[in-house]
């Protein structure tokens, strides 16, 4: 997709057992999150806004996986963050937006779900050549399309 870079795209949909193997040599999660946490502090102190997002995106992923939700709130907010409004990267904007709003949605938490959710369908939804390839970006999915249908939306 134009927008993205395409060294980081498999970063964005890479499992998690799968990355740690890949940055750590081995598949110790507890391994993972401290030398990402490492790297994240760093990427904070140099003022780098893109590691720092792709950093707190990833430590938002191991968290979800984890079912610890509300600190996965914490690092996607950040990410969105150190984002700043910038689209550099549009493949990472749409995977911190939908795990962003996937997460608001397994809270129940309408408020921050009805700021978030707008964000991320319509990013999720209008990136060309986008493939959903995580459980959060089909849920969301599958939302929209609830939505539409039972709407009755003329555009659906």
């Amino acid at each position: 997709a134009p927008g993205s870079e395409a060294v980081f795209r498999g970063l964005y949909s890479l499992s998690l057992p799968a990355l740690s193997s890949l940055l750590c040599g081995s598949t110790d999660e507890e391994e993972l999150a401290r030398r990402l946490a490492r790297a994240r502090e760093a990427a904070k102190k140099a003022g780098l806004p893109m590691a720092l997002a792709r950093l707190c995106f990833v430590l938002g992923r191991l968290c979800v996986r984890r079912l610890k939700l509300s600190q996965a709130r914490v690092y996607f907010e950040e990410a969105v963050g150190a984002l700043g409004g910038r689209f550099g990267d549009l493949i990472l904007a749409v995977a911190v937006y939908t795990n962003l709003a996937s997460v608001h949605l397994r809270q129940k938490n309408p408020e921050k779900g009805a700021q978030v959710l707008p964000k991320a369908l319509a990013l999720l939804l209008g990136t060309p050549g986008h493939v959903c390839s995580t459980e959060a970006e089909s849920g969301l999915l599958r939302l929209a399309l609830r939505r539409a249908v039972g709407g009755r939306s003329p555009q659906a």
